[in-house]
C-alpha cells in the first residue's frame, strides 16, 4: 500500500525522506534538526517538534499498515523499517 504523505506538512514530509533515504541506519536527532530547520538555526523547542514529526510519520505509517516502523532511540536518533518489497521512488530514479 502506498504511503500517503500529504497529511504531514512540510517538517512532516522532509523528516520522513530523511528517514527513508537513509534507511539503513539511525539518523541522528541533530542531523535530521540540520536538514529541517539548517546549520545554527535551531528553535528552542527543536527536541520536541522532532518528537511530533515523529508522531506523525508513524500515523501515516499506521494508516498504510505499517505499524511500528519508526523506532526512536535516545542516543542514536530515529530509524525507519521497511518492508524488504517497498519501492522507493528516488531509489527507483537512480
Amino acid at each position: 500500500m502506498p504511503v500517503d504523505i500529504s497529511r504531514l506538512g512540510p517538517a512532516g514530509r522532509l523528516f520522513f525522506a530523511c528517514l527513508v533515504c537513509e534507511r539503513r541506519r539511525p539518523v541522528t536527532k541533530e542531523e535530521i534538526a540540520e536538514v529541517l530547520w539548517g546549520e545554527g538555526q535551531l528553535p528552542t523547542s527543536w527536541e520536541q517538534l522532532l518528537r511530533g514529526n515523529a508522531s506523525k510519520v508513524r500515523i501515516v505509517l499506521s494508516a498504510a499498515g505499517l505499524d511500528g516502523r519508526v523506532r526512536s532511540e535516545a542516543r542514536s536518533g530515529y530509524q525507519v523499517e521497511l518492508p524488504a518489497d517497498a519501492v522507493v521512488d528516488v531509489d527507483e530514479a537512480e
